[in-house]
């Protein structure tokens, strides 16, 4: 076939095909071409039709060569460190097998596990919870928060380090794995001595789960927290076997011990804190014989196009709420994500258990006249909450684009510059802010609203880093005097975390 040339004047135009070149022929001895490259990189390629382990292991009925790859050790280690970051320098880390392919089974299963949870049993209050492998067992810790150089409960603003919290790391249970034979074994044990040793049963979650708490079932569907309450895509249920000194299940007499907002009136610092907490969750496993986690959604991966928004990090947030009848949960969580939404789709922000969703008139209005085809929110949700505003329910909702439909919403409203941190009294310049609404209820939920206020960050104090994150939400119209906020402080657990770099795993595992 010849070469195309742009056809003369006059000429017809002639379509002309690029030259295809034949396939060649299969090798003579009847192996495949992938039979000559090395065993880690042609599992590697056979990996990306599926990581699965029974999947991989099922290639090797393609040829013997294959199978005789499969049976090296060294590639299933080649698929540890790709896909587990399984290197020399976090192994530690890792179960101790002395099987590559067994540690590869292992992972598949348990590593999928790790992440970011809370616990809805502990409703409306919940628990932060980090499950995460170290020292070779994977272990689930309550993230607990206090003052620094104090107990989580003093109202004394003068001894507070800029306000900032203490993370506190509280063990919950380890799992544990053991060789026998071909197989390993998971094996669980709770911390402490609240629970007798017993056969525990680790399974997906599902269906609903109610509130071990009698403050939780004051809340209208108390029984139904998973679904109605809080929206877990993923988690995991540990279930006891039950025992004849188990904990009689009466909800009528029994009531929150522990989980009491003042049972924690004279503690006197982070060990005092970490060893009531591991308390607090055997007493709630105890109850129910049973101990569930609700995931922590990822934030969304897209990109804003407000440059204000470069250093503002997605992830979760604490801040202290400060009333005293909050007590010992006064440290709330939150999850902040970025949200692009279109027209149809921005009622979903504005969600709430037993209402219809609706749209605040502002903002579809601000919306509508800017013609705005799609628009960018920052999104607060609760993953720990009050008995106002419970974990799961939206804190606030802020729009950062587009610019025309901010301008509207912001209809002449002159933005704050200045706002009064609620932990330490100080006021604080604001060095950016974003329009949006807040969430605003009576006790249970009550006649919840969605009140007028500003998103806002904060410069950084004299001799603070420029990088830390450090904003809240600032209800109210008036700039004078200055309102109070409570300001959300990043956690740093997230930076230490190595799952939260795989890019790899499917949407709904990230």
């Amino acid at each position: 076939q010849k070469l195309w040339q742009p056809p003369s004047a006059g000429a017809p135009e002639e379509v002309m095909k690029r030259p295809r070149h034949p396939d060649p022929p299969p090798p003579r001895d009847g192996t495949c071409y992938l039979d000559g490259l090395p065993s880690s990189l042609a599992v590697s390629i056979l990996s990306y039709l599926s990581y699965e382990w029974r999947a991989l292991e099922r290639h090797a009925c393609l040829s013997r060569g294959f199978r005789e790859r499969f049976d090296e050790d060294a590639v299933w280690q080649h698929l540890c460190r790709d896909y587990w970051f399984v290197d020399e320098d976090g192994f530690a880390r890792w179960p101790r097998i002395s099987s590559w392919r067994a540690l590869y089974r292992t992972l598949e299963q348990w590593a999928v596990l790790e992440g970011f949870y809370t616990l809805p049993t502990a409703f409306p209050w919940c628990m932060l919870v980090i499950l995460r492998f170290d020292g070779g067992t994977l272990v689930a810790e309550a993230v607990r928060f206090c003052k620094a150089g104090g107990c989580p409960d003093e109202s004394d603003k003068q001894t507070l380090h800029d306000g900032r919290p203490v993370e506190v790391y509280a063990r919950i249970f380890e799992v544990s794995f053991s060789e026998e034979g071909d197989a390993v074994r998971a094996s669980i044990r709770f911390a402490g001595d609240g629970l007798p040793d017993r056969t525990a049963v680790v399974q997906p979650l599902w269906g609903s789960v109610s509130s071990g708490l009698d403050l939780g079932r004051r809340f209208r569907d108390g029984d139904a927290i998973v679904p109605r309450w809080i929206q877990a895509e993923r988690g995991l249920s540990i279930t006891l076997e039950a025992s004849g000194d188990a904990e009689p299940h009466d909800n009528e007499a029994r009531e929150d011990g522990l989980w009491a907002p003042d049972a924690a009136p004279a503690l006197d610092g982070p060990d005092a804190l970490r060893e009531m907490t591991t308390q607090m969750v055997q007493q709630l496993a105890a109850r129910s014989q049973c101990l569930s986690l609700a995931l922590v959604r990822s934030p969304q991966e897209i990109s804003l196009d407000d440059p204000l928004l470069e250093s503002l990090r997605p992830g979760v947030y604490v801040g202290n709420y400060g009333h005293d009848f909050y007590g010992q949960f006064r440290w709330e969580v939150l999850l902040v994500e970025p949200r692009e939404c279109s027209p149809d789709s921005i009622k979903d922000l504005f969600t709430r258990p037993f209402e219809s969703d609706h749209v605040p008139d502002l903002l579809q209005q601000a919306l509508a006249d800017a013609g705005a085809e799609s628009a960018e929110f920052l999104v607060g949700r609760k993953v720990t909450g009050d008995f106002h505003v419970p974990a799961g329910q939206t804190s606030f909702v802020a729009l950062v684009n587009p610019p025309a439909a901010r301008s509207l919403f912001c209809g002449g409203r002159e933005q704050p510059h200045r706002a009064v941190n609620q932990t330490t009294g100080g006021v604080e310049r604001i060095s950016c802010c974003w329009p949006g609404f807040g969430t605003l209820a009576a006790p249970g939920f009550q006649r919840p609203s969605w009140a007028l206020g500003w998103l806002a960050r904060l410069e950084p104090l004299p001799g603070q880093d420029r990088d830390v994150q450090r904003f809240g939400f600032l209800f109210g119209r008036g700039q004078d005097p200055p309102q109070e906020m409570v300001v959300l402080e990043y956690i740093t657990a997230q930076t230490t975390c190595p799952f939260l770099s795989r890019r790899w795993l499917p949407e709904g595992l990230r």
